[in-house]
């Protein structure tokens, strides 16, 4: 069985100019790697907070939320092997 999911978006990120919800989720190989890949998404997220959305993380995708500023002083929680380096 896959218990893979399919998300079958409306419009791309370019297309939103609001949302009410970001939801990102976790990332997988080199953290790094990861967050150098998408780091062109920050400055949206930060956009779409500031009018008003939330934004939640899943697992490893806390190193994202974290590169946006937008927990800075606050409790966070990533995988418990990420957790020294977090």
């Amino acid at each position: 069985m896959n218990d893979l999911v399919t998300v079958h978006p409306d419009k791309t990120i370019d297309e939103v100019i609001k949302t009410d919800l970001i939801i990102i989720p976790a990332i997988s190989g080199d953290i790094r790697t990861a967050l150098e890949k998408n780091k062109k998404i920050i400055p949206w997220i930060i956009s779409q907070h500031a009018k008003g959305a939330e934004v939640a993380s899943l697992c490893i995708g806390s190193f994202l939320l974290a590169s946006t500023g937008l927990i800075n002083g606050k409790k966070c929680s990533s995988h418990w092997l990420t957790a020294d380096i977090f």
